[in-house]
């Protein structure tokens, strides 16, 4: 009796010293203190480039009104309902009144209501000199937007002033967005009269 005992202790122990060195094998496999790569921030777009540079959140903007892309323009703004987004309209006096308080709300709605009124919508961007300042970045780039249905196409341009903001992610957002008239174009050919029409 106290023989049986002896091995069934000893089988015992030998079970737990195979199952210690499975442990250890399986572990020393994977090692802990490893550091890992950073996974991107879920896009939700085939389209999306993670923007760490203006010129790639202007490339985004672009697509989206190419592609008719909602989820795409949207991240392309802070995303908060406390958003401190803002849009403001210079030289453009007399379409004021109808853009007060914009918000980014308003900013979606307009294009969502575009791009379901025409077939074709063309936005191209001039050439610009990014200022960096810290987290922020100005962009004042001269826009052209052409809008195509069957019947009729329509042009509208002028300078757009973008205040851009890096994330905690790292990539830009727009928080705030002035519309110019430049000499070359007429009160009723900016942005913001396109706003108007669409909100």
């Amino acid at each position: 009796m106290f023989m049986s005992e002896k091995k069934s202790n000893n089988l015992r122990t030998f079970f737990y010293l195979i199952c210690s060195f499975t442990y250890l094998f399986l572990i020393s496999c994977a090692n802990p203190f490893e550091t890992r790569q950073v996974e991107t921030p879920d896009q939700g777009s085939d389209n999306y480039v993670l923007p760490t540079l203006p010129g790639e959140l202007l490339d985004n903007i672009i697509i989206a009104f190419d592609t008719k892309d909602f989820i795409l323009y949207a991240k392309s703004f802070r995303d908060t309902l406390a958003s401190d987004f803002y849009f403001y309209y210079v030289g453009d006096i007399a379409n004021a009144p109808f853009l007060g308080h914009w918000t980014i709300t308003n900013e979606l709605s307009h294009f969502s209501l575009l791009t379901k009124n025409y077939n074709d919508v063309d936005l191209q961007f001039g050439s610009f000199v990014p200022e960096f300042l810290g987290d922020s970045v100005n962009v004042r780039v001269p826009y052209e937007m052409t809008l195509a249905n069957e019947s009729k196409e329509d042009r509208f341009n002028g300078e757009a002033l973008f205040k851009m903001k890096y994330s905690q992610f790292a990539y830009l957002e727009i928080v705030g967005w002035e519309d110019f008239q430049t000499a070359e174009t007429s009160g009723d050919s900016t942005w913001t009269f396109l706003r108007t029409l669409y909100f």
